[in-house]
């Protein structure tokens, strides 16, 4: 929302900008003013000012200046919401909320929760932590010590440890006053076959897992005996998902430097961190997400992918880097010597070693195409066809032909083959694929959607004949002729979903493209099939609100594409004006902030499809669609009721046509498939002169 300009000036006043920039920078007073060294960039003479009358700070260096607003939003990356809200966190200044205070109630439910769960996790890092120093964490010590932690990267990242006993943790914060329902759904326990509870981290070095602001959402746990995964996670929880955190972004988002480098795990970041590495960030024992992609773009156009050097390590690399490129980062990837990992080389090598393969990194192209090397080494006719293809295949995926032509170039120099036979070869790639992909996915949607889509036409449309003529009796008319209410025939309404799910087969078959092809027909089999009187449209909004909470960058799509008023369920509205509201200012909307706008049979459908049916490859795909069958089924809804009130005998005929219209607009809304075909405007334009037939 948008906040008057009193209550951004109450907090600016406030937070007076020495104190806050303090917290940062070492200042010393000359004169009226205050100065340090800049945060912004390296300097050993200060040159960063801070003026506490005018409230304002600048560096006559590298001439960045403005408020204590600009300082929050310039040192920790946040938006100006952002800001405003942590600095008024840091005022204790409640922000005023929506004029709603049903809105209002259930909004400071789920913040007071959400709160709740943040500090029962600040309570077990205590925990951990006391553990870690105690008698019990004698162990933990050791394997410290051997892995070369020291003491003072012990408290940078939090680390602990979690003691070998079944129930410690749970009775710890259950004195605390937590209930076993809040450390369950934490992921802090687990529930046994006999009713009890156990501790899920036993006789673990834990590492904190904390979000970008640094409030821990959850724990990583290593084994310290021969127990099984070695490495453990929390859970996913309504506060936290591993898709969306990387580990050390915390800290990482306050270096110098201007790019970043991704490790695989804790280790190998904690080491790097020690010999004063401080630009790493690690994704959470998972191939690199989309939404991790994202989440670096914000501080970072330029990464390092410093993974592993074995087998599974290059190819966690290589998946993780058409998911780079595909966000916009200039990507280069490190290879480290004798088959090592960054924790073991630094450790081995030292600092400087390290930084000096990270100087010599190959960009994306050179690696990509080394690896296809690696995979075919030379000695041998075949093994060089085999490498030759695959260089092909990489070349022919490049989108930037000057970056193209540069490297047909160092491979046909290097490797003595003819640019010309490259080109060729590459050219051929490339039409082969554009033809495989449109003959692919015109064949997938015809022979997919033939399977079910005329037959279900057909059927419908006979059907619907036959319902619109038992539906006599239908709708009741004002004077002025506005359909006021419908008590029509049932059978007639029932066939109107089937003459839609026909028209809806027919497009299918019709052949929809590429990408949509057997999975639009699929759908258009299924929706033949429903029944006429289910109400999917609650559930897909509810998946809408999942989808959002899951992957906040969907807040655009989902404003173009729908308006709140169009969702049916008054609850579902409410969290999907929140989500985008918040997400469109630049905040981070997690799934449990929406649950407590639920009643419990909702919550747990909400509950349900995070859990199972939201974990999507392409999350803008997966949302253009389900807001696609939203449309579709208000479509649905709006046909049903045209068709009761054509069924009238005593309508006035300009009602007639208007209704008519009406039903062929929203026909074609209701068939139209994900992608092109005209067939199904035929079918919905057949369909309206058939409905309008009386």
């Amino acid at each position: 929302m948008l906040y008057p300009d009193h209550v951004i000036e109450d907090v600016r006043s406030a937070n007076n900008i020495v104190d806050v920039v303090s917290a940062r920078v070492q200042l010393a007073k000359r004169g009226k003013n205050y100065f340090g060294l800049c945060p912004f960039h390296n300097e050993k003479t200060p040159s960063f000012s801070v003026d506490p009358d005018r409230q304002y700070y600048y560096c006559f260096s590298c001439n960045k200046g403005g408020s204590v607003f600009n300082f929050v939003m310039e040192t920790e990356k946040l938006s100006f919401p952002e800001a405003l809200q942590r600095l008024a966190d840091r005022a204790n200044i409640r922000l005023p909320l929506s004029s709603d205070p049903e809105y209002n109630k259930k909004l400071a439910l789920a913040k007071e929760r959400q709160e709740r769960y943040f500090a029962m996790y600040a309570h077990a890092v205590a925990f951990f932590s006391q553990s870690l120093m105690a008698d019990t964490g004698r162990n933990a010590r050791s394997y410290m010590q051997r892995r070369a932690i020291r003491a003072d990267m012990v408290r940078r990242f939090g680390l602990g440890y979690a003691p070998h006993d079944w129930g410690a943790l749970h009775g710890f914060l259950g004195q605390k006053g937590y209930q076993d329902g809040e450390l369950l759904s934490g992921g802090l326990i687990i529930k046994g076959k006999n009713e009890g509870y156990f501790d899920r981290f036993r006789n673990r070095v834990i590492f904190p897992i904390q979000d970008a602001s640094g409030r821990v959402l959850a724990f990583g746990g290593r084994a310290l005996d021969d127990s099984t995964p070695k490495y453990m996670n929390s859970p996913e929880s309504p506060y936290y998902s591993k898709s969306k955190v990387l580990y050390g972004l915390n800290l990482a988002k306050s270096t110098k430097e201007k790019f970043m480098i991704i490790v695989e795990g804790y280790m190998d970041l904690i080491s790097l961190s020690a010999h004063g590495i401080d630009n790493v960030v690690a994704p959470l024992g998972t191939a690199l997400t989309e939404v991790q992609a994202r989440l670096l773009k914000r501080y970072t156009d330029d990464v390092v992918i410093a993974f592993d050097a074995d087998a599974a390590g290059q190819a966690a690399a290589l998946r993780g880097l058409d998911i780079l490129e595909g966000q916009g980062f200039r990507v280069r990837v490190v290879t480290i010597p004798d088959a090592k990992d960054p924790d073991d080389y630094i450790r081995a090598h030292g600092s400087a070693a390290f930084r000096g393969l990270v100087a010599d990194a190959a960009p994306l192209l050179a690696y990509k195409i080394d690896s296809v090397r690696r995979d075919n080494p030379e000695g041998g006719a075949e093994s060089d066809v085999r490498f030759f293809k695959g260089v092909v295949r990489v070349l022919a995926g490049v989108g930037d032909a000057i970056e193209r032509e540069i490297y047909i170039g160092r491979v046909a120099s290097q490797y003595r083959i003819s640019e010309e036979s490259i080109k060729t070869e590459i050219d051929k790639m490339i039409r082969s694929r554009g033809g495989a992909g449109a003959s692919g996915g015109a064949a997938g949607g015809a022979s997919a959607g033939a399977a079910a889509g005329p037959a279900a036409g057909a059927a419908g449309r006979r059907r619907s004949a036959a319902g619109y003529a038992a539906g006599a009796g239908g709708g009741r008319v004002r004077a002025r002729g506005t359909v006021t209410g419908f008590s029509g025939a049932r059978d007639g309404a029932a066939y109107a979903d089937v003459d839609v799910a026909g028209a809806a087969g027919a497009a299918g078959a019709a052949g929809a493209s590429g990408t949509a092809g057997a999975a639009g027909a699929a759908d258009a089999a299924s929706a033949a099939n429903r029944d006429a009187h289910s109400e999917p449209l609650s559930v897909d909004e509810f998946f809408v609100v999942a989808l959002l909470s899951i992957d906040n960058t969907l807040w655009d799509i989902v404003a173009d594409k729908i308006p709140p008023e169009h969702f049916e369920n008054a609850n579902a509205r409410q969290a999907l004006v929140y989500a985008c509201e918040r997400a469109s200012q630049g905040y981070t909307v997690l799934p449990g902030e929406l649950m407590h706008f639920f009643t419990p049979e909702e919550s747990d459908c909400y509950a349900e499809i995070l859990t199972g049916g939201c974990h999507c490859e392409d999350n803008r795909r997966a949302m253009d669609q389900k807001l696609k069958d939203l449309q579709t089924a208000r479509a649905r809804r709006h046909i049903r009721g045209i068709i009761r009130a054509l069924e009238s005998d005593d309508l006035p005929e300009h009602d007639v046509a208007r209704l008519k219209e009406q039903l062929s607009e929203h026909m074609k809304q209701a068939s139209s498939p994900p992608a092109g075909g005209s067939a199904a405007a035929g079918m919905s334009a057949a369909g309206a002169q058939e409905a309008g037939g009386r």
